[in-house]
């Protein structure tokens, strides 16, 4: 029997609900489950929307607690539909009497912000719509406005009647919950859709997403309604829209985490094939770690963190430059702490995968490999087999490479010769001599697992086009090395250094080609990363970002804890533009972010400087504007973005232009220990 001494406590809140949902509380104590949503306390309905229920809670200690509203399922299953984030959550303090009887009201989400919920049990399905996509085969239609509705039912449920026209379908439904988010300014956040669904404009880009705890057994029922024009010759006896077909998306059809479909629309009362619908899907899975609700930065940018430094893949970039390259190797470990030691807040770079799922730091998705041994000793790497798709089979035999299969989409051989200009020029003075490569051959870094990084001679792609080797001045110690592990970074760099992770996923442009073909499937790509962070972060200072409007959404559905950036490049013609109508302005980016609950956007700093006024669009939204790219390397540009209200400027000359020494997290800290 526990000698804690505890005493009873009233938890009132005052909190709007939607059907289906219900309040609870957790926290810091036995009783309130620890901070698990699912050993939270359940709220009892009092009327109106006041929820309230009595727990013995310490009185010991100090007590941290937050409301959240859910949707209970059963076997303590709580979809976290909304709760109150923030560093800061309420408390009860050790001496404060009991408040039973005294029926004080608290207030949700007065005192601190609220946040959309992140998966914990449940999975998150996306059907975009977009590009015009309902093709109708019959002139019937063909001047009518037509309305989509989409309903997930259950595959194993044998009641289903197939009468799609039944009020059945019309009746809504807590669980599984679709909604609707257009990518408009009045449409974008998501919310429950309308009886007969909403109406599809041409160019509008629809994304139906829905929640589900049975996504193997589940399908979604797409409902078509036709909006009857005057003098129209379709007859109908109301003035509701009349339905006029279906189609079914079933769970096999988006076995891919990420991709596309076609299906067929049939006749609600011929039974017959009357047109097709098309879009993308994604499907989010819950991450495998579990999170709790004790602390969360998903939210949290202060109003001290106003025009911060961020060094790009550390010290800058070191291949490729416009103008001087970093003279230490980016991406590295020294340069992440040659940039942190230079004062950065933050410190970008750029994660992907080995081929054994190891998360490594490197920006190019290619890496030019050597026909040589990187070490003389290094017999005993006989055999280094690559995915079919790309190299069949490649033998490493003391000095020569015996076979060599190549498929030209994915590995290439470099032959760029040496001609003192162009490409052979780019960088090869960036911080010593240069020497004449051999042959050397274009790999997917995918395609290498990570001992392999380390034990084969790899350079960059620069280095390969141009036939020459870059050397910078400590090239050969450990920490200069290219290829650190995630793990590496978030071990050894100081904690004050705030760490901007740019997930790297292939992007399709808009002439179709991808930027890297057969990426492996999207959860296990994201959840790998995101287990190394939750294992190795500490309590430091970290925001992800992606150019992928999918990733980024995927990054915030599955974890509360850290927030997250849509990077976009926007209007230029420094680089070609992507397919997804998401990707390619900052309206359109800033209508993702919010649908998606992220933080804000980065925003290529030419699109910036070409229109100032959306620094104010984006702020206007309630999201925070972050900017990177080439021009952010002027000091003036730099000074001209802080002063718009530009929260964090991504830059190569960090260390070279730093006018401080400590980033501002660590000046906050040492505030903070001075007060205590």
């Amino acid at each position: 029997m526990s000698d804690k001494a505890t005493k009873p406590w009233k938890f009132r809140v005052e909190a709007k609900t939607l059907p289906g949902e219900v309040l609870c509380v957790t926290g810091s104590c036995d009783q309130l489950g620890h901070w698990m949503n699912d050993e939270a306390l359940v709220l009892s309905h009092e009327g109106e929307n006041v929820w309230s229920t009595v727990a013995n809670i310490s009185a010991d200690t100090d007590v941290r607690y937050r409301y959240f509203v859910c949707i209970p399922l059963g076997d303590k299953k709580l979809i976290i539909r909304r709760w109150e984030s923030g560093m800061d959550p309420r408390t009860i303090a050790a001496q404060a009497p009991s408040n039973v009887g005294t029926n004080e009201t608290e207030v949700f989400g007065a005192i601190t912000p609220v946040e959309k919920g992140w998966l914990t049990s449940e999975t998150a399905v996306q059907l975009k719509l977009l590009n015009n996509p309902i093709k109708m085969w019959t002139n019937k239609f063909k001047d009518s406005k037509i309305n989509i509705k989409v309903t997930a039912v259950s595959l194993t449920n044998e009641a289903l009647s197939l009468d799609t026209s039944s009020d059945a379908f019309n009746t809504p439904n807590t669980w599984p919950l679709t909604e609707i988010s257009v990518m408009n300014t009045e449409e974008r956040e998501f919310k429950t859709q309308n009886q007969f669904g909403r109406e599809y404009k041409e160019d509008d880009f629809v994304i139906f997403q829905t929640l589900t705890d049975t996504f193997e057994t589940t399908a979604y029922l797409v409902d078509f309604y036709v909006q009857v024009p005057p003098g129209s010759n379709v007859s109908t006896s109301t003035d509701n829209p009349s339905h006029i077909g279906y189609c079914h998306i079933v769970p096999h059809i988006l076995a891919q985490g990420l991709g596309s479909f076609v299906v067929p629309i049939t006749d609600s009362v011929k039974r017959r094939p009357i047109g097709e619908l098309s879009g993308e899907y994604l499907v989010v899975t819950p991450l495998p770690v579990r999170t709790d609700m004790k602390i969360t930065f998903s939210s949290e940018w202060r109003s001290s963190w106003q025009g911060l430094d961020v060094g790009h893949r550390g010290a800058g970039v070191s291949f490729g430059c416009d103008n001087e390259c970093a003279d230490v190797r980016e991406n590295t470990i020294a340069s992440l702490r040659s940039a942190g030691e230079a004062g950065a807040d933050l410190v970008e770079f750029d994660v992907q995968l080995s081929k054994d799922l190891v998360p490594i730091v490197y920006h190019d998705f290619f890496v030019a490999l050597s026909m040589q041994r990187k070490l003389a000793n290094s017999s005993g790497i006989e055999k280094l087999a690559l995915n079919s798709s790309s190299v069949e089979k490649l033998a490493l035999n003391s000095s020569s490479v015996e076979k060599l299969a190549l498929n030209s989409s994915n590995v290439e051989k470099l032959s760029i010769k040496v001609n003192g200009s162009g490409e052979s020029g780019e960088c090869v003075n960036g911080g010593g001599d240069a020497t004449e490569l051999l042959d050397v051959i274009k790999v997917p870094v995918k395609e290498l697992t990570f001992d392999e990084m380390q034990s084969l001679k790899l350079y960059h792609v620069k280095e390969g086009q141009a036939k020459l080797k870059t050397f910078f001045s400590r090239d050969s110690e450990a920490e200069h090395q290219a290829f650190p592990t995630l793990a590496q970074t978030l071990e050894v760099i100081d904690l004050s250094v705030g760490f901007n992770i740019e997930i790297k996923w292939t992007m399709v442009r808009a002439d179709g080609s991808s930027e890297l073909n057969d990426p492996l499937e999207i959860n296990t790509y994201v959840d790998t990363i995101l287990g190394v962070v939750a294992r190795c972060a500490g309590s430091r200072n970290i925001v992800f970002s992606c150019f992928h409007p999918d990733v980024v959404s995927a990054l915030r559905l599955k974890q509360n804890k850290y927030p997250v950036i849509f990077l976009t490049q926007g209007i230029t013609k420094r680089w070609p533009q992507y397919k997804d109508p998401r990707c390619h302005n900052v309206p359109m980016g800033t209508h993702h972010a919010v649908s998606a609950s992220l933080l804000g956007l980065s925003v290529n700093t030419d699109d910036l400087l070409r229109d100032d006024t959306q620094v104010k669009f984006v702020k206007d939204a309630g999201l925070m504007v972050w900017c990177w790219g080439i021009e952010a390397n002027d000091p003036a540009n730099v000074k001209h973005l802080k002063q718009l209200g530009v929260q964090a400027v991504i830059n190569d000359k960090v260390v070279q232009q730093s006018a401080k020494h400590e980033s501002i997290f660590l000046v906050e800290a040492k505030q903070a220990a001075r007060q205590s």
